[in-house]
This record gives structure tokens, C-alpha cells and sequence, in this order.
């Protein structure tokens, strides 16, 4: 009989989880909010969803934000959950319900999720960017997640642009929230976070100004990942976050991305180009990125 697996996507508004076998495939999925500012919250709603499974479960994987120290098994910052910072969450949740347990930040899960069943499967030096409030990011180099010496590799919303004189960080200049507020104010609607409604106005309306918004959001977003294959040399990417299955978001990234290379002859005859697609897997590669930790 196949192992079964608790997998758990700590997010900054729903905590998704799954039950999954050790091939990958979801048996059972489910989602609750996720405490903002509560860690008390934060742990009653994951033991309550722990103790769920607890009998069906050969081990506990976590997707979470923030730096994770594998070999103490803490969390440190928490990205836009500040009361993880600090947290033993591996060793609570072993203590408490006798199973193995694995914590991996997010945006490393995306990137293990798709190499195990998505858009990088047997490509050993690859990278996941990661669209949303923020951009997250994960790089699989030579077959490994690659951690880093201070636990920050593939932290791109820290990239900094010096010719931008507001000092704005890439997670701000490439925050899919952002877009999705300029668009959904553009087309005056009442939800400015209704991106479903933004885009189907965009394809539909060929509104020029829209269309301009999302060319310069993509302008930036295929700088950061020029500049990332300027020093990785990688030779696929995925882009994921939700804005990521809209169609018209990968196409216009690769139109970008070529748009800088003619403007960098130097570059685009020395630095190869990468394939750039979606992510596959949506919503379930953190959650399958996790269990691939946990079992690798």
C-alpha cells in the first residue's frame, strides 16, 4: 500500500492542504483562512487540520514564507506572517503528533513542485518566479534546491532597480496585486482585486491604456529574469502565481524578454535565452513541492 502524506501551503491569506501518495497524486484537498496576526490561531487551525490526518499521515510537509534553517528546522522573518519569525514549527509539530516532519519556503516549493511533476521535470538547472503580493522564487541548480548561504537564495523581490528613483524594491515593482489594482481601477470597477474581471475586460476591450500597464509590468518582470540567467545560466523557467494562468501574462513576459535582448545585442548574442512557460501545476505545486522535500 502506498504512503500517504500530510502537505500543507501556509499563504498569506488561505492555508492550503492535501493529502497526498508518495506519487504525487492528491487524494484529498481542502483550504481554511490563514490567522494574520494571531501565531495562537496560526498553530489551532494547523494541529486541528494535523489531527484530521493524523492517522491516515506517514509524515507532515509544510510549505511556509520566510527563510527556513533545514538543519534546525526554524523559520526566520515569515514574509507577510511576521509571528512565524523565530518559530520551531518542525519540532512543535513532531512533539505533538509523532511524525517526520519538513518545513521549505514557498517560493523553493514551487520550484521543487514543478520539478517533480510540472513545467521543469528533468531540468536540472531551472528556476520558478512566483507572481503575487510580493514575487517569490526558487532555483534548482545542478538537481538541488539551492538554499544559499544565508537561507535567501531566490529571495528576487529584493532585487533592487538603481535607475528607479522612488527606491522600489522588484517585489513592489512586480507585485501581481499592483497590476491587478491598476488594471481593475482603469476599468473603474468595484473590487480592485477582481482579476478574473480585469483581464476578461483586457482580452476582451483592447484598451490601449490596459494594454500598456500590462506591458510595462511585463517589461519588468523579463528584466528580473534576464538578470537572473545572466548569472544562473539556466535553461527553463516557470512562472507562477495566479495572475500566471491569464495567457496573455507568459506570452507578453517572452515578448519582453526579447524586447530587452534587442536592445542588448552584447547580451543577446552571449547570454542564452531560456524557455519561459507557466507553471503547471497551479495551486497544487507548493503542496507537492513540499512532499517532495519531505521525502528527498
Amino acid at each position: 500500500m502506498k504512503k500517504k502524506y500530510l502537505s500543507v501551503d501556509v499563504g498569506g491569506t488561505r492555508l492550503k492542504y492535501g493529502l497526498i501518495d508518495e506519487n504525487g497524486t492528491l487524494l484529498a484537498t481542502g483550504d481554511e483562512a490563514t490567522p494574520t496576526n494571531n501565531l495562537d490561531g496560526f498553530l489551532r487551525t494547523l494541529f486541528g487540520i494535523a489531527r484530521r490526518y493524523q492517522q491516515q499521515a506517514s509524515g507532515i510537509a509544510i510549505s511556509i514564507p520566510g527563510k527556513v534553517d533545514q538543519r534546525h528546522s526554524v523559520i526566520y522573518n515569515g514574509g507577510s506572517l511576521p509571528y512565524l519569525d523565530g518559530l520551531p514549527l518542525a519540532h512543535l509539530l513532531k512533539q505533538k503528533f509523532g511524525l517526520p516532519v519538513t518545513l521549505e519556503n514557498d517560493g523553493k516549493c514551487t520550484a521543487l513542485g514543478e520539478y517533480w511533476q510540472g513545467n521543469l521535470r528533468d531540468k536540472p538547472n531551472s528556476g520558478a518566479i512566483v507572481l503575487g503580493t510580493a514575487v517569490g522564487g526558487g532555483l534548482i541548480l545542478d538537481g538541488k534546491i539551492r538554499a544559499g548561504a544565508h537561507l535567501q537564495s531566490g529571495e528576487v523581490s529584493f532585487m533592487i532597480d538603481p535607475a528607479q528613483t522612488q527606491r522600489i524594491v522588484m517585489g513592489d515593482q512586480c507585485s501581481a496585486v499592483k497590476l491587478i489594482n491598476q488594471l481593475a481601477k482603469h476599468f473603474d470597477l468595484m473590487d480592485i482585486n477582481d482579476g478574473k474581471t480585469a483581464f476578461k475586460y483586457l482580452e476582451e476591450r483592447h484598451d490601449l491604456i490596459a494594454n500598456q500597464l500590462l506591458v510595462a509590468y511585463c517589461r519588468r518582470v523579463a528584466s528580473m529574469i534576464l538578470n537572473i540567467q545572466a548569472i544562473t545560466d539556466l535553461t527553463n523557467f516557470v512562472i507562477g502565481g495566479g495572475i500566471s494562468q491569464q495567457p496573455s501574462v507568459v506570452a507578453t513576459i517572452n515578448q519582453e524578454y526579447d524586447y530587452w535582448l534587442e536592445q542588448y545585442p552584447s547580451v543577446r548574442d552571449t547570454v542564452v535565452r531560456p524557455e519561459i512557460l507557466a507553471a503547471k501545476l497551479g495551486n497544487s505545486a507548493n503542496l507537492l513541492g513540499a512532499l517532495y522535500r519531505l521525502l528527498n
